[in-house]
Order: C-alpha cells, then structure tokens, then sequence
C-alpha cells in the first residue's frame, strides 16, 4: 500500500486558488446567498473574498455579475466594482457587459414601478 505525505498548507497556496476551485466556491456561495435573499451575508462573503484573496482577477467575480445581470441586482453589481476598483483588478469585457445589463435591466425596472 502506498502512502502519501500531505504537507502544510500555508497562505501563499491558498490565495493562489483563489481564481481555482476555492474561488468558484465562494462565487458560488455569494450568489447562494443572493437567491436566498441574504444579501448581508452575500456583501460579508464578497469583502472576505476581496481581502482574503491577493491575486484575484475579472474572472473570479464573472458568476457573480452573471447573477446581477439575470436577477437583476444593480447595487450588488455596483458594490462588486467597487471592490474591484478598491482591489485594482481590471474589469475585463465580459464583466463590463453583465455589469452593463444589471443596470441597465435594474434601472428599467425601477422605472416601471413607478
């Protein structure tokens, strides 16, 4: 039988699967958090995220603006960007689209319940 040795993780390799698997759990968790209607826990696990997670990139929060744009949730869209821009990630296009459509989406539906 082979045995196999597991070693210490420390912090550098948990940032480094920040935009991996670990990363699209904690997407996954926040729009969980979303569609449950808890939005405070969905805006405490997005700051975790963004301070927790030294490498992250446009790609980590895509299923997340994915969420905004179908809800649609302008202000948790706005309140991702914020922390991108806080964090000096670069909001690559295809982010900038779903962004664009949650609020666009979220205005006009505002505006047709007045």
């Amino acid at each position: 039988m082979m045995m196999m040795h597991i070693k210490n993780v420390g912090p550098e390799f948990i940032e480094s699967m920040a935009g991996s698997s670990a990363g699209s759990s904690l997407q996954q968790q926040i729009v969980k958090a979303l569609r449950s209607d808890e939005r405070k826990k969905a805006s405490h696990l997005l700051q975790d995220f963004g301070h927790r997670s030294h490498s992250l990139s446009a790609d980590d929060f895509v299923n997340i603006f994915k969420y905004c744009a179908q809800s649609p949730d302008p202000l948790f869209a706005m309140e991702i960007w914020r922390l991108m821009e806080l964090k000096d990630i670069s909001i690559d296009n295809t982010c900038s689209s779903l962004m664009m459509r949650a609020l666009c989406k979220g205005v006009y539906t505002e505006e047709v319940n007045y």
